[in-house]
């Protein structure tokens, strides 16, 4: 029969400090560490490649690109402020939190006058830039109610790419993307969750933004859409039913666009 010995190390108070192994002055109270979850900062958004910009940035250090007949696109800006104002119209008395925007696929350029210079010798005041892709959304804080035990607000925002216009092109009707709803998920692809109600826009000026935005807001409801989330959180489905709604969704991108 094989034995082994086992070495046992008992530290005694100060051992370690009486051989100079470690000053008493640098040692500092252990910090428990929680392992919750931060709260995400930007809930509402699918970030991938976007970055955060401000309204401020938006009006002051970006272009309004054009069509090819020189008429003006509605700008990111406009867009915006066109929404806010239909909120502040429909919703007034409420208290609205700060827009939050996310811009991606940024477009350089340069002023007609650096047109001819080389790209070494350019200037910051000669360079040009607008985002292609940007999405917008912001909550009204006083319209507050609980789902499943999780606070949310109404929310309210939008899209829009560039890349949808023939920018080369005389001007035509420009497309948006907008929404209200509780839980929304919104990227600068265009690609839109949202439990409430979008509305597909295609205008020839912010005025005709604002009038939409507006007739939106009357069609929904968002008691009616609150009591369907809570009555979705206590549905059940068999296994057989679950197998259906995937193999239904696989189907789906493989059917004819008819």
């Amino acid at each position: 029969m094989e034995t082994t010995r086992e070495l046992s190390v008992v530290p005694q108070q100060g051992m370690i400090t009486r051989m100079g192994m470690i000053n008493p002055t640098f040692i500092e109270d252990a910090v428990i560490v929680s392992e919750k979850e931060q709260e995400k900062e930007h809930p509402n958004f699918i970030e991938s490649n976007t970055s955060g910009i401000t309204l401020e940035e938006l009006e002051t250090n970006c272009i309004v690109p054009s069509f090819g007949d020189n008429q003006l696109t509605i700008s990111h800006q406009t867009f915006i402020h066109r929404i806010e104002e239909a909120a502040s119209m429909f919703f007034a008395g409420e208290t609205f939190g700060n827009t939050e925007i996310r811009v991606s696929h940024k477009i350089l350029g340069r002023h007609p006058s650096a047109l001819t210079k080389r790209k070494e010798e350019l200037k910051p005041e000669d360079e040009t830039i607008y985002y292609q892709r940007m999405a917008f959304c912001f909550h009204i804080r006083t319209i507050c109610r609980e789902i499943n035990g999780e606070e949310v607000h109404l929310c309210i925002g939008g899209v829009r790419s560039l890349n949808e216009e023939n920018l080369y092109g005389k001007k035509s009707p420009e497309k948006f993307k907008i929404f209200i709803g509780w839980r929304v998920r919104v990227c600068s692809n265009l690609m839109l969750t949202c439990d409430g109600l979008t509305g597909r826009l295609e205008v020839m000026g912010d005025t005709d933004i604002y009038i939409a935005t507006l007739k939106l807001f009357q069609t929904f409801n968002p008691e009616q859409n609150l009591r369907l989330l809570e009555d979705l959180g206590r549905t059940m489905i068999s296994q057989e039913q679950f197998c259906q709604i995937i193999g239904r969704l696989r189907l789906y991108q493989v059917l004819p666009a008819s």
